[in-house]
């Protein structure tokens, strides 16, 4: 069983003969984290996520019986289950019951790949990691305490500002599943912009933060709003996530890239929306006018965990959620 071990902070390494057992640091356990099936590619650098539900990799039960919150005592590593000796650390955060991080190569749908992603956990300070070269080979060492800055965000730790609520932008030409889909467009949409009472628009987004960005000014109107939540089998169910909602897009000065509709309320799961342009309009506006220009909000990808696996280096105790 291939494990990811950083050599330890106090161990100074000449010769690659050195490497012996008590020269690593031996993390207690980890879990894979698999893509069971992908509807789009997955780019390299885009962020993903991973539901935790109950699995708080980032919390524990001191011996003072306090839970505590550790943002350094997991990391999430790139593996390959052809390669025991490729391992690759990124940096990661858990915020609540959600894991955040980077794929570090584009993954295509419909492919089988042997690398995956772990995520390890229960050591204290393991995001704290150098990479250094022994005779011609990659390592990582933890670092000396001394050494370890105090400033958020460095090494194989993500920071709070870094994650990207909103990861996809979806347009008209959106080569994804995601995409602006214009009811009738040539006549009643022309480039995202419709004066057409009636005019529709739809597009498909996975929860729970979802916005739509297009223009304001002086002679826009008004569209009404509403969202369906879909089954498990990917079909669309009847149940309103929301009922119909007016947005207005007058404003005194014309500007782009507004955010027209946002709402943060809605689950882990996917949904689809409908516009319709309205006839009403402010009394200011001199045009029932509405322009889209995407809808913004972050691919689930639905992550799912293997069971927890025990280092087989190690022996430990666990007993009700205490380590």
């Amino acid at each position: 069983m291939s494990w990811f071990k950083p050599l330890k902070d106090s161990i100074v390494v000449v010769q690659e003969s050195e490497l012996v057992y008590s020269s690593f640091v031996h993390i207690p356990v980890k879990r894979k984290i698999y893509f069971n099936y992908l509807n789009n590619d997955i780019e390299a650098g885009e962020q993903i996520y991973a539901n935790l539900d109950n699995k708080f990799v980032n919390k524990y039960i001191d011996s003072s019986l306090q839970e505590v919150t550790d943002h350094y005592s997991y990391i999430v590593v790139y593996e390959d289950s052809a390669d025991d000796s490729f391992f690759t650390p990124i940096k990661s955060r858990a915020v609540g019951n959600i894991l955040y991080f980077n794929a570090v190569e584009k993954i295509e749908k419909d492919t089988g790949y042997t690398k995956y992603y772990s995520v390890y956990y229960g050591a204290t300070n393991i995001k704290y990691l150098e990479a250094i070269e022994i005779e011609g080979n990659d390592y990582y060492q933890k670092l000396a305490p001394e050494n370890i800055p105090a400033v958020e965000g460095l090494y194989f730790d993500l920071a709070s500002g870094d994650i990207e609520e909103y990861s996809y932008d979806a347009m008209e030409d959106s080569v994804k599943e995601y995409k602006l889909a214009f009811y009738n467009n040539g006549l009643d949409w022309i480039d995202g912009k419709s004066q057409n009472i009636g005019a529709k628009a739809f597009g498909s987004f996975d929860g729970p933060k979802f916005r739509i960005v297009g223009k304001k000014g002086p002679n826009y109107g008004k569209f009404k709003i509403r969202i369906f939540s879909y089954y498990d089998d990917n079909s669309i169910s009847k149940n309103l996530a929301l009922d119909w909602t007016t947005v207005d897009c007058h404003t005194s000065e014309e500007s782009s890239n507004e955010v027209l509709y946002s709402n943060t309320l809605l689950e882990y799961s996917k949904y689809i929306f409908e516009i319709e342009v309205l006839s009403e309009k402010n009394v200011m506006s001199s045009s029932n006018s509405v322009e889209i220009t995407k809808y913004q909000f972050s691919p689930n990808y639905k992550l799912t965990y293997d069971v927890e696996e025990i280092n087989p280096n190690i022996s430990f105790v666990k007993i009700g959620g205490i380590r």
